[in-house]
């Protein structure tokens, strides 16, 4: 698995395409998950380190999170975990964020953000696909 993960919205997040299928994650990254659990969604969270891969009922990703990640991950050219501020401010020239559950959501390019304040949580990042617009904005 690469350690560079560039944003590409709705589409994926470097070679993890939404729509992918649990045999071709797994093929993937090479190795079995360090842990499996299921969200309140009834979604399969696949974990490897601070790597989070979520697959809806068809068993295919729609959802891929990082939390205060050791990979170098890109939205444009600004580093994510790093450029927290920068990434904000690009974003919210995009659109203002519906601020929900502790996240800021940007649906033009399927973001949601948390613990990129002046608060000491977990900087998370989530980039999901168009099927979860619907339940972000309930």
């Amino acid at each position: 698995m690469n350690n560079e993960f560039k944003i590409n919205p709705y589409e994926s997040v470097g070679d993890i395409r939404f729509g992918m299928a649990k045999d071709e994650i797994m093929a993937l990254f090479g190795k079995e998950p360090d842990n499996i659990s299921f969200d309140y969604l009834q979604r399969t969270n696949m974990m490897w380190d601070n790597i989070s891969i979520k697959l809806n009922a068809k068993e295919l990703v729609n959802d891929i999170s990082f939390v205060d990640s050791k990979y170098k991950i890109f939205y444009k050219d600004i580093s994510v975990m790093e450029g927290s501020g920068a990434l904000i401010k690009l974003l919210n020239k995009t659109e203002k964020p519906l601020n929900t559950v502790g996240f800021k959501v940007y649906f033009a390019v399927g973001i949601a953000l948390t613990g990129f304040g002046k608060s000491k949580e977990d900087k998370t990042i989530s980039v999901f696909s168009k099927e979860l617009i619907k339940l972000w904005k309930e």
